[in-house]
């Protein structure tokens, strides 16, 4: 059961949002962001967009500028990169903040997002497809890890 927020029975931090939530009201102090001409809203890393009765959580949209990455994330690197990786998203420094990117391909992750799908094995190997980013689990020590990879 979701609350008026989005947020599931017993979660409030947003990532812990379903996107695809359906919301009556945006939350207190959202901020309006347009990216690539579409209206988003942000609140405290939730994104929203507009619908008929309301508004929808949904993933991050590449393009979006933040000023500040969403309470969270975690620093990873791709050689010399660092990207700032929470719940999916990954967030490289822009001017004025923070800007939502594509998938860095080769980027480790110590977990994977919500909602992710098992699929078949891709080179005798397990993937898992979290909204059409593949990311390939790897054993590191005791600990499982995740790679992206091209799909």
């Amino acid at each position: 059961m979701l609350d008026h927020h989005g947020f599931a029975a017993g979660k409030r931090h947003p990532l812990q949002q379903a996107a695809g939530a359906a919301v009556a009201t945006l939350p207190p102090g959202h901020r309006r962001i347009v990216v690539h001409g579409s209206p988003y809203f942000f609140y405290d890393g939730a994104f929203y967009r507009p619908q008929a009765s309301g508004y929808v959580v949904v993933a991050p949209p590449v393009g979006a500028v933040i000023e500040v990455v969403p309470a969270g994330c975690v620093p990873v690197k791709r050689g010399t990169a660092t990207y700032h990786y929470c719940a999916g998203a990954f967030y490289s420094t822009a001017p004025g903040g923070f800007v939502v990117v594509e998938p860095p391909i080769g980027v480790t992750v110590d977990e994977l997002p919500i909602g992710c799908e098992d699929i078949d094995e891709l080179d005798g190997v397990e993937h898992y497809s979290c909204s059409g980013v593949l990311y390939r689990p790897v054993v590191r020590g005791s600990e499982t890890v995740y790679i992206t990879v091209k799909p």
